[in-house]
This record gives structure tokens, sequence and C-alpha cells, in this order.
């Protein structure tokens, strides 16, 4: 693999891999442990007896991974590679799996921001292996900066406040849903082409628009009698995670705290809980 020049926009390698080296710490004191309980689906392999042989599975490792590759392909300053491409997909591709079964945040609102990113990665990695071009790869690269931009700006949200709880500031499903969306915007805002952040949203956009539409579809066909098959690009649709089928298509609520994953709550959350009632003790 050949070495290519890497360019800057308003990113700061110093400042992005500091930010990166700090979540490296937090993981290490937190002993790898993560909020990754809602990451594991079950699949059902065969039946015997009586009993249903499952399989538990996560698509998190091949996430980490994945992203784990991008970035020390980028700043090993390799060009983009058929390896680069192949681990952009794996990281986005298992960032749709991971996202349609995401109950934090606003879900009709969060998954979209999530969604819309990797469908934007997925297009501008295949421009940048066609290309061979550094700033066509650059733009490639660094939405991937959300994932680290979306944990700052929870930290700082959630100590910001209402009240003196880390914890019940950052579960509210206002800061992770402003998170996401914050942090991808800041992320796809060091594309080199100001284009992004508007073609991101309107992706964003899509996405949701075709969500509901999706979710509309599958309504109508369940409460129709008899009921009727919503067709395969409505099955599609659900399989990836633009929608989940509700009683209701139009009333996707808020998930409650009882059903969100909590987070705020690993070893190294104590600092934020520290932070936030700096100064209102005694």
């Amino acid at each position: 693999m050949k070495t290519t020049t890497r360019i800057h926009t308003n990113d700061s390698d110093a400042v992005i891999i500091g930010l990166y080296i700090i979540f490296f710490i937090y993981f290490s004191v937190n002993r790898g442990k993560s909020y990754r309980g809602h990451h594991k689906r079950t699949i059902p392999l065969c039946t015997y007896k009586t009993h249903v042989i499952e399989l538990t599975t996560s698509d998190l490792p091949w996430h980490v991974l994945a992203g784990i590759t991008e970035l020390t392909l980028y700043y090993c300053n390799f060009n983009c590679t058929l390896l680069a491409v192949l681990a952009c997909y794996v990281q986005s591709l298992t960032s749709l799996s991971l996202v349609k079964r995401l109950p934090n945040g606003y879900p009709p609102h969060t998954r979209p921001a999530y969604q819309g990113g990797n469908i934007l990665r997925m297009y501008q990695i295949l421009v940048a292996y066609t290309t061979q071009n550094p700033i066509d790869y650059h733009d490639a690269i660094v939405p991937l900066h959300s994932f680290i931009y979306t944990r700052i700006i929870i930290f700082l949200f959630g100590t910001m406040g209402p009240s003196l709880s880390f914890s019940k500031n950052v579960n509210s499903p206002f800061v992770y849903a402003e998170a996401v969306f914050g942090g991808a915007l800041i992320a796809i805002g060091h594309c080199t082409r100001p284009s992004a952040i508007i073609v991101y949203l309107l992706l964003v956009h899509a996405v949701g628009r075709v969500s509901t539409f999706a979710g509309w579809r599958a309504w109508v066909g369940r409460t129709k009698k008899p009921p009727q098959d919503p067709g395969l690009l409505v099955k599609i649709l659900k399989f990836v995670g633009f929608f989940k089928d509700h009683e209701d298509w139009a009333d996707e609520k808020v998930a409650s705290s009882h059903e969100t994953p909590q987070i705020g709550n690993l070893p190294m959350d104590k600092l934020g809980h520290q932070y936030t009632r700096l100064g209102f003790e005694g």
C-alpha cells in the first residue's frame, strides 16, 4: 500500500487524536465495560426436542474493529485501498444494524441522524477509491469522528444541568439526540466541501420521510381486514432498521427510562458526577 499526502481543513490531528486518547483512557479505566447490553441479539438456530437453540451475537466488535482499521490506515498515510473500502462498509453496515435496535434518544430523529451519515460515508469512500484523491479520502474519513464528538457533547450537556444528578441529565433523551446530531454536524463540517452538511441534512430528512412512509404502509396493511402484505420494499426497510412497526405508526414515543439502557454508571463516570455537583456542595 502506497502512502499519500493527507490534507486538513478545520480539523486538527492533535485535537482529534487527543480526544481518542482520552476515550481510550476512559475505556481502559472502565476495564473494557461499555453500555452495550442492547447491542446483543439472539438468533434462533434450530429446535432440539422442546428446546430452541439460540445464538447470542453482537455486531459491536466488528463495528469497532472496522472503525479502528479505517483510522489506522488513514492516519498512517496510506492511500484509499480496497481494505479501506471494506472497513468502511463493515463499519457503516454494522452501524445500521446496531442503530435499528437503538432505544436511546428520540428514535425517529436519532436513527436517521446515524443512518444518514452511514449512507454518506459509503458513497464517499467509493468516490475516494475511484479518484485516489486525498481530498475525497479525507471527506470519507472525517465523519467517523462524530463518534468522539457525540461523547464529548454528552459529557458537556450532562454536566450542565438542569439537575445535580449526572445520571439523570445524561439519560435524558434530549441529551442523547442532540449529541448524536450535533456530533455528526461537527464531524461533517470538517469536509472540504461546504455542501457536505447540506447533503447530510437532506439524507437525514429523506431517511426520516421514508421511515414514516414505510411505517404508515406497514400499519395500513396490518389494520386491513384481512391483513395485507405491505410489500417487499417495506419489509426490506424494516429489516435494515428504517422504522419499527408499532400499533400506531404515528405514535413512536420516546423510550421510557425503564426501557432505555442507562448510562453514566461506569467507574470513570464518577468524574461527571463530581463535576456536575462542583460548587453546589455545602
